[in-house]
């Protein structure tokens, strides 16, 4: 279907309704794993949701890493950036050094990795004089990324990742090691090209988005997924640059959720165009609706932005992420929880669950392979509004069973294995 006769296609208002229940839940369990604060749902319709929202969410927790809070920033590798890399305790780095560096953590995503083995060669001067060669074949990173493995067993590399190592050598824990060596070289090249971009102040941000957009997809095996990541982490770093003010790039994840709320809409998967097309139209939906689950979505926003504004006031960064004004949710924020939506959707009816608020389930042919909730066959769970209690919340402390969300409480650890590589050591070939 042409994006004309798109256009003229109605959003569903029952449709969007669940999608504000189900933002309402998001908002809730991020009260509860980034704030610790139990927040009731007052709206019936989405306290019905809860208890299969709970379900669906629990095993995307702690080590999975596989759940996006509704503030993108509060997401476990976003907050580590942040808290780590962009608010970092780091004085050498300045703000060239700080981007490369949150492309060197994006090639894994994974916080223990990162300070272990990382870490201590970013810190040094030699790292910097070429970053390339350190993560060739024999470079002095890829060397201590290889010692962490085999000496800790620990994964290198989050399972939000659904990626498969090439086979480039014989042995597993080299192979690994040297598939992100080379995914970082790839990232690391895509962040010398786009970091003039940046920093170009005559270029509009519609120009830079475009211009970003494409020097990371043409990356190797780097796809409009890896440039919607990539986007939205320096967004995250330069919210004034205003790159996702009026763009953004809308992986096949979202189509599922677009495709409930046009039901209408014929959208082709495979269009761009169209998928952009048909976000913009949900997102000036979703800000113009009335609808009573909308104004307690808009309410509980208020909340849970008035706690995170005392968590963090002292990151600048982090305080821009959570200011929304109501009524201008932003697109990209849209687009990141409708791919959320559409697991939590895929769940249910692989689950043959359905409550007061997703009943028509419209999305029994939009599974897409970005799909990262496991089938597991579960028994069916209540329905009743009243069941709005804490009793089954996933716990808590399961946040902190991974602790790549934490700050770095590194340097005197890194600076003890700092004092163990010898700072004239040679580097590996480039």
């Amino acid at each position: 279907m042409g994006t004309g006769s798109l256009e003229e296609i109605q959003v569903s208002t029952k449709a969007l309704e669940e999608f504000f229940q189900f933002l309402q839940c998001q908002l809730r369990m991020e009260a509860l794993q980034c704030f610790q604060q139990e927040l009731e749902l007052e709206d019936p319709c989405a306290a019905s949701m809860w208890p299969h929202f709970q379900a669906w969410v629990k095993p995307n927790l702690g080590r999975k890493e596989k759940w996006m809070p509704f503030h993108t920033v509060l997401g476990v590798h976003e907050l580590f950036m942040v808290q780590n890399i962009h608010h970092g305790p780091v004085a050498s780095w300045d703000s060239k050094r700080k981007f490369f560096a949150m492309f060197v953590f994006r090639a894994h995503c994974k916080g223990d990795f990162f300070r272990e083995a990382q870490l201590p060669h970013l810190l040094l001067e030699s790292f910097w004089k070429n970053p390339l060669s350190q993560f060739s074949e024999n470079g002095q990173v890829t060397k201590s990324m290889l010692e962490y493995r085999r000496r800790t067993r620990q994964p290198l590399q989050t399972m939000a990742f659904r990626c498969i190592p090439a086979r480039l050598c014989e042995d597993d824990d080299e192979n690994l090691v040297r598939n992100i060596a080379l995914r970082t070289r790839t990232l690391l090249e895509v962040a010398g090209q786009v970091w003039p971009i940046v920093c170009d102040s005559a270029k509009s941000p519609e120009a830079k988005f475009d211009q970003i957009s494409r020097e990371i997809q043409r990356g190797h095996g780097l796809g409009d997924t890896w440039a919607k990541m990539l986007m939205a982490s320096i967004d995250i770093a330069y919210p004034d640059l205003g790159l996702l003010s009026k763009n953004c790039d809308v992986g096949v994840g979202a189509v599922g959720g677009l495709r409930r709320l046009m039901p209408n809409s014929g959208l082709d998967a495979e269009a761009s165009s169209s998928r952009l097309t048909a976000l913009k139209l949900v997102t000036t939906a979703a800000n113009r609706c009335k609808r009573p689950s909308v104004a307690s979505f808009w309410q509980l926003l208020s909340k849970v932005e008035r706690v995170a504004h005392q968590r963090y006031k002292k990151m600048p960064l982090i305080m821009k992420q959570v200011a929304t004004v109501a009524g201008a949710l932003s697109a990209v924020t849209v687009q990141v929880q409708l791919c959320e939506w559409r697991q939590l959707l895929e769940f249910l009816e692989k689950n043959n669950i359905n409550n007061n608020s997703s009943s028509n389930n419209n999305s029994n042919n939009n599974n897409t392979n970005s799909n990262r909730v496991s089938g597991k066959r579960l028994a069916p769970l209540s329905t009743s509004a009243s069941n709005n209690n804490t009793n089954n919340n996933p716990s808590v402390a399961a946040a902190s069973e991974d602790e790549d969300d934490l700050p770095l409480k590194g340097l005197a650890q890194a600076s003890a294995k700092l004092r163990k590589i010898s700072s004239d050591a040679a580097l590996g070939g480039g």
